[in-house]
């Protein structure tokens, strides 16, 4: 009876007890969470307070069990481990709940901690972050100062075969144009396109429909031009008038250019000097205009309509428009002074140029416009003095060099067609004079503002065209080969003593050089050489001076690219191998081609036939001794080229003497062929056996008697 009451009384105090532990440690384990945020926060760096495991999620210790997350799902406050850390002495480490949840009964802490863990689910909430698995105290007021969430993790990027196009669509790119003022000046100039259209079908068709009369025609085209300029003016002075003044000026400029050239081609009220003179003036004033306002549109806009439109006021392609089309880039050279214009010089130089070729390839073939040889030259020479002019005008302020410079050399391209409707002489004449000057500016370059090396490369390049060209004109029966050959030599013996020029120059004689080696070809061929025949004293004349500059012409090349090809930072073996190998095979066709055709000449086809092949093989035979001879006073790492090429030319000696003497030369030629052979072969042998023992007495010491012991006489 009366253990009943102890009993009670001693759970009572047990649970007080208990409970008040319980409160003490969840005093503890607030101070430590505290402390632990303070110093994730203040001390440890984001990343590692993100990595490393929550203080409170420690392992149980042993032999304790999780409760289970079987059962149903009531909920309950977040569960708190106490470890000895934070409990008082001799108090046993138990899991313990949070504080309660208002309005939320207690759990009991002894069938807590009698509860079996759930090992899967307490492993997975450990290989969590601290900062997402720690339970965080119920009350908001317990949380640190400055205390955010961490951000969430941003969305990996999309694999480059799923990227998604940046391009914008249609809609926005017509926005943007549209916002740039691309849009504005596009209409601008399809306005000025379909303005000028309608004026040369007011000029055109109201002439052969006798609608309107000529002069109410001529008269209001004038009248419709002005207008349209005075607007572009006042247009200006607004704000953002730019393109439209523009498109108006271009038009009124091109209309009343047109109306010009309509009241001289049609209605003949104008004479020639006339018209050009009032389209001078028109033209004149429209690029003044645009140099006035700095815009480039404008002389574009007044150039190319015209040029396109005016043949059909001209009733096709004639001298009649070529002429308005040089005055107009006559009368626009000015414009181009001290301001960066390439494309403006571009439609300018086109206008009368292309129009001159036009002429040019339809009369060579037979249906062009009726037009004198005259005043095609002087057109054709016109076209490339104002493109010069207009070039030394333009460069100094040019951006693209290179390209006006290859502008320049396309206006020439009359001068090399002028052939079609010039006689041989006087085309050859005027593209020699236009090379003549274009030399001029290659050779006084450096002191010319503006023409750098480029362009003074690409003039160069022109010149050379132009020179092959006007040969090829003037010349024929070998002598033009004899002429290509001739520069390509001039050429190479200058780029010897040139510095900027001097690539470009090799280049330009090279190039000659292998034309006018496949022209000594097609004039020789090596067939001729096989059959003894009669020769023409004046082609056998000229054939000689092929030969001679060839073979001069290929030694001067051949040293100037080895050369070359020795100043670089390592040098080019192959480069030397390959222009000696050339050097060697065109010698023995050339001096083979020289005694055979000399041979003829002077002692007729057979017995000349025969003396010239016994002095080629003998020549071969010498040439060949001469490089083994220059090879020896050579040092070692120089002198094998030359001795490969020395007895290669040695070995073909004596492959001809076999091969060709032995079967095609008769009598004395071939016992003279072959005793003279032998003897040459004899007296190289004699010469390089002393050359070679006097080279090994001056460089291998012999010991003397006093210094040598029958231990130092062994073999080594």
């Amino acid at each position: 009876m009366n253990q009943t009451p102890v009993n009670q009384t001693t759970a009572h105090l047990l649970t007080r007890i208990s409970g008040e532990f319980a409160d003490m440690s969840r005093q503890m384990h607030r101070m430590s969470d505290d402390f632990a945020e303070l110093r994730a926060v203040l001390v440890e760096p984001t990343t590692q307070t993100a990595s490393q495991p929550s203080p409170t999620m420690q392992s149980p210790p042993p032999g304790r069990q999780v409760p289970p997350t079987t059962g149903p799902m009531v909920p309950t406050p977040p569960m708190i481990m106490v470890d000895a850390t934070s409990t008082p002495a001799g108090v046993p480490a138990t899991w313990m709940p949070a504080p309660p949840i208002p309005g939320q009964a207690m759990p009991n802490p002894a069938a807590h901690n009698q509860a079996a863990p759930n090992p899967a689910a307490y492993n997975q909430a450990m290989r969590k972050p601290a900062m997402a698995t720690r339970a965080m105290p119920p009350n908001p007021t317990h949380l640190p100062a400055g205390y955010s969430p961490p951000p969430p993790a941003a969305p990996p990027p999309w694999p480059p075969s799923q990227q998604r196009s940046t391009r914008p669509a249609l809609t926005d790119r017509i926005a943007t144009a549209f916002r740039k003022g691309t849009v504005a000046s596009v209409l601008a100039a399809a306005g000025v396109g379909v303005t000028l259209i309608g004026i040369v079908l007011l000029l055109v068709l109201a002439a052969q429909a006798g609608i309107l009369r000529p002069e109410v025609r001529v008269a209001g085209g004038a009248v419709f031009a002005i207008a349209l300029v005075v607007a572009s003016t006042w247009w200006h002075r607004r704000p953002a008038g730019h393109t439209g003044a523009v498109a108006l000026a271009a038009t009124g400029v091109a209309a009343g250019y047109l109306d010009v050239l309509a009241a001289t081609r049609f209605y003949e009220w104008l004479s020639v000097p006339a018209a050009l003179s009032a389209a001078a003036v028109i033209a004149g004033a429209g690029l003044a205009l645009s140099r006035m306002w700095n815009s480039q549109a404008l002389g574009v806009l007044v150039v190319v309509p015209v040029a396109v439109l005016a043949p059909a006021l001209t009733q096709g392609v004639d001298i009649v428009l070529v002429s308005f089309m040089l005055v107009l880039a006559a009368a626009s050279g000015w414009v181009q002074l001290g301001r960066d214009w390439t494309w403006l010089y571009l439609v300018r130089m086109a206008a009368p140029t292309l129009p001159l070729v036009l002429i040019a390839v339809l009369a060579g073939v037979g249906v062009g416009p009726d037009t004198t040889m005259w005043t095609y030259a002087l057109a054709a020479g016109l076209t490339v003095v104002i493109g010069l002019g207009s070039a030394l005008l333009a460069l100094p302020s040019s951006s693209q060099p290179a390209l006006l410079a290859a502008i320049t050399a396309a206006t020439s391209a009359p001068v090399l067609l002028s052939g079609a409707l010039v006689d041989d002489l006087s085309a050859a004449s005027l593209i020699a004079t236009c090379a003549a000057a274009l030399l001029l500016l290659v050779v006084s370059g450096p002191r010319i503002p503006g023409v750098t090396t480029t362009v003074r490369e690409i003039w160069a390049m022109t010149v050379a065209l132009q020179t092959l060209v006007a040969v090829a004109t003037a010349f024929n029966g070998g002598i033009d080969v004899a002429a290509i050959l001739g520069f390509g030599t001039v050429v190479a013996m200058t780029a010897r003593h040139s510095t900027s020029m001097a690539r470009i120059m090799r280049g330009i004689a090279t190039t000659f050089v292998t034309i006018g080696g496949i022209g000594t070809l097609s004039t020789a061929p090596p067939a001729d050489l096989a059959v003894a025949r009669v020769i023409d004293p004046a082609i056998a004349a000229t054939t000689l001076v092929q030969c001679v500059l060839l073979v001069g012409a290929v030694w001067i090349l051949a040293g100037m690219w080895i050369k070359a090809s020795r100043t670089r930072q390592r040098s080019d073996r192959s480069a030397e191998q390959l222009w000696g190998l050339t050097l060697a095979v065109v010698a023995l066709y050339a001096v083979t081609e020289f005694t055979v055709t000399a041979g003829v000449l002077v002692a007729g086809a057979e017995e000349g036939f025969f003396a010239g092949h016994l002095m080629a093989t003998i020549t071969w035979m010498i040439a060949g001794g001469a490089t083994l001879a220059h090879a020896s006073r050579l040092p070692s790492a120089a002198r094998t080229p030359l001795l490969a090429g020395g007895l290669a030319v040695v070995a073909a000696a004596l492959a001809k003497l076999f091969l060709f003497d032995l079967a095609t030369l008769d009598g004395m030629f071939r016992v003279l062929a072959f005793i003279v052979t032998g003897l040459l072969l004899l007296a190289m042998g004699a010469w390089f056996a002393r050359s070679l023992s006097d080279d090994a007495d001056t460089s291998i010491p012999h010991p003397g008697p006093a210094t040598s012991s029958p231990g130092q006489n062994r073999s080594t």
